[in-house]
């Protein structure tokens, strides 16, 4: 039985596509994706793969800070199954980051604590990395050319959101005190609508626990933290080429302020928080907002983000869904991954 929020989320879908491509222009669209060139499409997978194999490194280097051993090949397993689940589910439930966490417990027997810490630090150096390139790199595209304030409203609410969210969960990791406070007062203010049992309030407190413990021992290798950093830059110059070379394949030319301004709007976009499955685009519906407002034809646009999102949906969904057979992953599984939603 499908559930009310998925068809509403399904509906959501098809209303933002539906809207997105009659405001563009449907026969101008046709057209683009028509004389699309395809040599460029092998480029555009290629450079996101890259990315998201870059992206699983550093969390390796990330649990290995932490004591826990997990080879480089069994992380690319796991983040590639996880982009999958992020992809094929049509709910948060099973979303990447509860997969993970999911695979690394219960497949190859690491904390449950640790692991989630070792998530959200990783996450976190992404977006603070995100935010340390990016906005230097915003301040100069502003300076240097003329930009709507539109654009600049939004750089700076995504920039202000993703870092102060950030800020707050690792304040929270740092003091173990404040956190248990924190989360105690939520399972109480849960508890007046459904029943935690002793069993399970003591199992989250122990978590919190490890998370802190696993989190703070991150700072005793900077240097290790410095390289993670520099392995997401690449990350990031990745996920950049991959716009660039879906601009390409759409036959159109990308000068330097196109350049920065593609890869300023695609790194903020990806940190914004919309708590959306990633099925639905709604990032993809910002970053269209975005190139619109820029000055961008809206269907070339929308043919870009199409051709984009539809060349790696497609390859994450053969690669993910590989990648999650290696892991041993069975159907029956999903209730079980269910219970372990952070």
């Amino acid at each position: 039985m499908v559930s009310r929020r998925v068809v509403i989320l399904l509906a959501f879908t098809l209303l933002l596509y539906t809207a997105i491509i009659f405001y563009a222009g449907v026969g101008e669209i046709v057209e683009l994706l028509k004389g699309a060139d395809l040599r460029y499409i092998p480029f555009v997978t290629t450079a996101y793969v890259i990315g998201i194999t870059g992206y699983a490194s550093g969390w390796t280097i990330v649990l290995y800070m932490q004591g826990l051993r997990l080879s480089n090949k069994d992380v690319i397993k796991i983040i590639y199954s996880s982009v999958f689940f992020n992809e094929v589910t049509p709910t948060a439930a099973y979303g990447g980051e509860v997969a993970r966490v999911y695979f690394a417990v219960k497949k190859f027997g690491l904390d449950t604590g640790t692991v989630i810490a070792g998530t959200v630090a990783h996450r976190a150096i992404a977006s603070v990395k995100n935010g340390i390139i990016t906005l230097p790199l915003g301040i100069y595209v502003v300076l240097t050319y003329n930009i709507h304030p539109i654009i600049l409203l939004g750089l700076f609410i995504a920039l202000l959101i993703n870092l102060g969210g950030w800020g707050v969960i690792l304040i929270l990791g740092w003091n173990v005190k404040r956190a248990e406070r924190i989360v105690s007062g939520a399972i109480g203010l849960i508890s007046r609508i459904k029943k935690v049992s002793p069993e399970k309030k003591e199992s989250i407190m122990e978590t919190v626990g490890t998370y802190n413990r696993g989190l703070r021992v991150l700072l005793k290798r900077v240097d290790l933290l410095i390289f993670i950093m520099l392995i997401m830059v690449f990350v990031w110059g990745a996920y950049g080429t991959l716009m660039v070379y879906s601009f390409k394949a759409m036959r159109a030319e990308v000068d330097m302020e196109a350049f920065l301004m593609i890869f300023v709007m695609y790194a903020i976009i990806r940190m914004i928080p919309t708590f959306l499955p990633e099925f639905t685009s709604s990032k993809e519906a910002i970053l269209f907002t975005f190139l619109a407002v820029t000055g961008y034809p809206e269907a070339l646009s929308f043919a870009v983000i199409a051709l984009m999102r539809t060349s790696n949906l497609l390859a994450f969904i053969v690669l993910g869904g590989i990648t999650t057979l290696m892991l041993g992953f069975k159907r029956a599984e999903l209730k079980e991954m269910e219970k372990m939603k952070v």
